[in-house]
């Protein structure tokens, strides 16, 4: 969500709740001067919502004071970043040219980052509790090659160039997992190694998937979400899932037909097809 200040200066939400400053370029006397006047330690830079050009260099007067970044472009110097030593939150894409040393976040806990060989030292963030990757590639097409977080409690990969997910056993503490755009992914039997933790699991256009039936073995789940992401053979796994409350399946075909195993699940969104067993309306409240 977007607001403005009686300044005239523009605030972004995120999905926590937390409070995002956009920086105009051309006010940034008036932006530094919110931030603090309002321990606004959390700022997002986007051409969109004003900041033109490519230096960030007045990112060093905020080097002790900012906790969280959002770099919505991949055009700008990325140099300064790298002083933001009490970084929480950092969202950051590759500009094909700078290195972000991760080693000078000890405190980071939140970061989405684009793969790549520039940015060093992720496996220093001991605290890390969500991850988000994108354009993630693998020569072993699998997530074996990624760093442990023993913390980790969320994780999304986006347009990752994978085959399977062997690797994710290794974060014991994961609840939430979020799978965009892997397009080649065949299975997910590795979250069996996960069943005790996992409570959302949500998957967009990953169509060679062909073992949905292993989220049946997640007891723990409570949201399940397979956009765009081929067939499944039948919903029948979703049985032995007490906890679940929220079911969406849009864009992906129940190959039996068969959605009476949805009854009784709170929230639940498909789109109709003539062989199914049920109409979406049938499960509106």
């Amino acid at each position: 969500m977007l607001k403005e200040t009686r300044e005239g200066l523009k605030i972004m939400d995120d999905v926590d709740g937390q409070e995002f400053l956009f920086i105009n370029s051309d006010r940034l006397s008036d932006c530094i001067d919110y931030l603090h006047e309002n321990d606004l330690r959390y700022v997002a830079i986007t051409f969109v919502h004003g900041f033109k050009g490519k230096d960030l260099s007045f990112l060093l007067e905020l080097k002790d004071f900012l906790e969280g970044l959002i770099i919505l472009d991949s055009h700008y110097d990325l140099s300064s970043v790298n002083e933001l030593h009490k970084l929480k939150y950092i969202a950051v894409h590759d500009n094909g040219k700078d290195i972000v040393d991760f080693n000078n976040f000890p405190d980071l806990e939140i970061c989405t980052y684009t793969y790549s060989k520039r940015f060093l030292g992720l496996e220093s963030c001991k605290n890390m509790k969500m991850l988000g990757i994108n354009k993630f590639k693998s020569k072993k097409k699998d997530l074996s090659i990624l760093h442990s977080f023993q913390k980790l409690e969320e994780l999304s990969i986006m347009i990752a160039d994978i085959t399977n997910l062997n690797g994710i056993e290794r974060y014991k503490s994961l609840k939430k997992l979020f799978l965009y755009g892997a397009r080649n992914l065949e299975t997910l039997k590795p979250l069996n190694e996960l069943k005790e933790n996992i409570e959302v699991v949500e998957i967009y256009n990953c169509k060679k998937i062909s073992d949905f039936e292993v989220l049946g073995e997640l007891k723990l789940l409570n949201k399940i979400i397979l956009m765009d992401s081929g067939r499944i053979e039948s919903l029948a796994f979703i049985q032995g899932l007490p906890n679940l409350k929220f079911l969406s399946f849009g864009g992906t075909i129940v190959t039996d037909g068969n959605l009476s195993y949805c009854e009784g699940i709170e929230m639940v969104g498909f789109d109709n097809k003539r062989h199914y067993s049920h109409r979406v309306e049938q499960f509106m409240k």
